[in-house]
C-alpha cells in the first residue's frame, strides 16, 4: 500500500502496474518500504514504464522536470532538504520519476554516481546552516530496466540508468537557512493545496524556532521528572516518604545501645581486707 498523500508507508509489488495491462509479477520487482530515513527500495530493481504511486506530499517530492543529472540544481535540492528538515519528519526527492508517477530513470554512469555522493555531502554542508550530520541525508541509486530486458542480460557494474532518490533522515531539534538565499523553507500547502516548499518570513521562522525551543524544554523537563522520579523510588527503600509533598522523612534515629558495664578493678589477695593479714 502506497499513501497517495505523499506520506508513503509501504510501496508494494501491486502498486507497480505494465503499460500492456498484463501481469505484474515479472514486472513489479521494484518494491520500497519505509524506515526511520525514508523510502528505500527493498528490490533489485525496476523496469521502464511502470507506475510507481509517487506523488509530492509532505514527505515525498518528485522533480519530473529533471531529465539529466547534470540538471539536479544545488541549490534547489538544497531548498528541498531545508524544507524536509525543518518539519521534523525527514523526507525523499526522487529524480528520474514523473509527475504522474511513472518510471523513467536517468542515465547516471560509475564517475558521476560517485561524485553525486561526495557532492550531497559537501553541498548540504557549505550551503545549511546549521550543517546537518553527516548521516542525516542519503543518496539512493535504483536500477532501471528496459520494459522487456530478461533479468539475465542486467550487469551491475555496466547499467547506468537509475531512479536517483535523496532520503532525508528527521532532524526534531534544529532550524536550518539556506546560506545563499538567507531564507528558511518549510513543506507545506502550496496555493493550489498541493504540498510545496515554503519560503518563511520573519515572524514565521521566529515562531518555527520558539516553537523547537519549547519542545526541547518540554523533552528536558520531561526526562528530569523521570530521574527525580527515579531517584525517589530508590531512596525510598531507605527512608520512608512524606504522602503530603512527596519529600524523605528523616531516618529514625536508633536507639543507643547500652555500654557494657567496666571490668572490676582486679586486685591482688594482698590489697584485700579479707586476707587476714596485718601490717605492723
Amino acid at each position: 500500500m502506497c499513501c497517495k498523500t505523499g506520506r508513503a508507508v509501504t510501496l508494494l509489488p501491486e502498486d507497480l502496474h505494465s503499460d500492456d495491462g498484463g501481469s505484474t509479477s515479472d514486472a513489479a520487482d521494484c518494491a520500497a518500504g519505509w524506515d526511520e530515513g525514508g523510502p528505500v527500495w527493498t528490490g533489485q530493481y525496476c523496469r521502464a514504464g511502470q507506475l510507481a504511486r509517487l506523488v509530492s506530499g509532505q514527505r515525498l517530492q518528485l522533480e519530473p522536470e529533471v531529465r539529466r543529472v547534470t540538471n539536479i540544481g544545488r541549490l534547489r535540492l538544497t531548498q528541498l532538504v531545508c524544507g524536509m528538515l525543518n518539519t521534523g519528519e525527514g523526507g525523499s526527492v526522487y529524480y528520474g520519476v514523473t509527475r504522474e508517477g511513472r518510471i523513467s530513470g536517468l542515465q547516471v554512469d560509475r564517475r558521476s554516481r560517485d561524485c553525486l555522493r561526495l557532492g550531497l555531502d559537501k553541498t548540504l554542508s557549505d550551503r545549511l546552516v546549521p550543517p546537518p550530520p553527516p548521516d542525516c541525508c542519503r543518496l539512493e541509486f535504483v536500477p532501471v530496466l528496459g520494459r522487456r530486458q530478461p533479468l539475465t542480460e542486467y550487469r551491475p557494474a555496466e547499467h547506468s540508468l537509475f531512479v536517483v532518490a535523496v532520503h532525508c533522515r528527521p532532524a526534531p531539534r534544529e532550524v536550518f537557512v539556506v546560506r545563499d538565499t538567507g531564507a528558511a523553507y518549510l513543506r507545506g500547502p502550496g496555493p493550489d493545496g498541493r504540498a510545496a516548499n515554503l519560503e518563511l518570513t520573519i515572524p514565521q521562522l521566529r515562531h518555527l524556532v520558539a516553537e523547537r525551543e519549547m519542545a526541547l524544554a518540554s523533552r528536558r523537563e520531561t526526562a528530569l521528572r523521570s530521574a527525580a522520579d527515579c531517584l525517589r523510588r530508590m531512596a525510598s527503600r531507605a527512608a520512608p516518604s512524606c504522602d503530603v509533598c512527596g519529600g524523605l522523612l528523616p531516618a529514625p534515629k536508633q536507639a543507643e545501645q547500652p555500654r557494657p558495664a567496666a571490668d572490676p578493678v582486679r586486685r591482688w589477695p594482698c590489697d584485700s581486707d579479707s586476707s587476714g593479714l596485718e601490717m605492723g
